[in-house]
């Protein structure tokens, strides 16, 4: 398919043209072209019922009928009229969808069963504008989806409305369904919605796995010298398992399409940027950002954390801190900086621990020796923010780490190796 409007291309068309009094009408209009995949290139069979010019002098288009999709079972069809054809104004259209999971991914699992919907558009208020669009998976007991979206402006990105509701009962059936490695077996929920207009919008997102659920609530405005977004990232409980559970499946959810990115990538012809996505970093760059973080539990395998922080951005330089742990009467306080202007490539940590308990922490390095007292320590370093092993290899810094009130039963000697 095309990947610009440049390269958008008519391979094919076809029709019938039927005189009438003062009138023209087209049946069975079909014209195939390269905006879309091979799924949807072909759009047609069009009728339009009347071609005229009414009594203010415009060409108008009347009872138009269309569908898109395969000639026997078309995915999407449409009803409306145009009437100032020439200045593409006076449009109203509403029709209906029913889409195959298999149709937006090849060599998906049939029992992710479809998407069928309806929607409606017109410029009645003088701008193009999406009245509404509905959806929901049918077909299928693996996933449940539901969406609704309203947008008052197309063009100008205003008065939106947009709730989507995402249900997975199980997730391993789930990622088989997809032809994705099966990982974890528990249920999944996301919400999330957006409301605004212009230069003002509330977005929410919820997101629940197991006995953990983790609501974010956003505020984004564009009213002032630069776009700013304030918020809150939120949890009563957060199980690590739940965590786990969730990263693994997310990290399965983005190897989705991967294959077909890629050979897609192949053919496509060469140009600036086109591999590159949008990092959060840039995000942060171009906008300034103040969210809170308050975790009240985190349940892990064997202690009660919480955890609170804060993630800020002005002009380009960000921070996420500080971060306070607890954890089984011990305390850890910690953050990270990044200057995206001045240095985009290091990464900045620092912080400090106390009442860790030494035994605990040789068990988590694999060292089995009996031992007793508590670690206290602090660390500043900075290094290059590629990957955890660039950091590792590249950080500058420094770390004290003091144990008090206890010992090692075994010698430096033998704790060396």
């Amino acid at each position: 398919p095309a990947d610009d409007l440049k390269d958008l291309k008519l391979t094919d068309l076809s029709t019938q043209l039927v005189s009438t009094d003062e009138a023209l009408e087209f049946e069975n209009l079909i014209l195939t072209t390269n905006a879309f995949d091979e799924t949807f290139s072909r759009l047609g069979p069009i009728n339009i019922g009347k071609v005229f010019r009414g009594d203010d002098g415009n060409l108008m288009f009347e009872n138009i009928s269309l569908h898109a999709g395969p000639q026997d079972a078309p995915f999407i069809a449409a009803k409306g009229n145009i009437k100032d054809l020439l200045r593409l104004k006076d449009i109203d259209f509403n029709g209906s969808f029913s889409v195959p999971a298999s149709a937006l991914l090849k060599g998906l699992d049939q029992t992710l069963g479809g998407i069928d919907g309806t929607f409606a558009v017109d410029d009645a208020q003088g701008f193009l504008s999406l009245k509404y669009l509905d959806a929901h998976s049918v077909d299928t007991d693996v996933w449940e989806m539901a969406t609704h979206a309203e947008l008052g402006n197309v063009t100008e990105f205003d008065r939106l409305d947009f709730d989507l509701s995402l249900d997975v009962k199980d997730s391993a059936r789930f990622l088989e369904a997809l032809n994705l490695k099966k990982v974890g077996t528990g249920p999944l929920k996301i919400s999330m919605s957006s409301q605004g207009k212009t230069e003002n919008f509330t977005s929410t997102l919820s997101l629940a796995a197991g006995q953990s659920q983790i609501d974010t609530k956003l505020e984004t405005t564009t009213a002032g010298e630069r776009p700013k977004t304030t918020g809150k990232i939120s949890s009563k409980t957060v199980a690590v398992k739940d965590v786990k559970y969730a990263i693994a499946v997310g990290s399965q959810l983005g190897k989705l399409g991967q294959k077909q990115r890629s050979e897609k990538a192949k053919s496509a012809k060469p140009k600036a940027n086109a591999t590159q996505l949008l990092e959060p970093e840039d995000l942060l760059l171009d906008q300034d950002v103040a969210i809170s973080i308050d975790i009240e539990k985190i349940v892990g395998t064997k202690a009660v954390t919480s955890l609170s922080s804060q993630l800020t951005a002005t002009d380009g330089l960000a921070k996420l801190g500080p971060v306070e742990i607890a954890y089984d009467g011990a305390h850890f306080a910690g953050s990270a900086e990044m200057d995206m202007i001045h240095s985009p490539k290091l990464l900045s940590v620092n912080g400090t621990g106390k009442g860790w308990d030494l035994n605990d922490a040789l068990k988590a390095i694999g060292l089995g020796y009996a031992a007793k007292g508590q670690l206290h320590g602090k660390f500043s370093f900075t290094g290059e923010r590629r990957s955890v092993d660039a950091f590792v290899n590249s950080m500058q810094g420094s770390a004290t780490i003091l144990m008090s009130n206890g010992g090692i039963a075994t010698s430096l000697i033998e704790l060396s190796g």
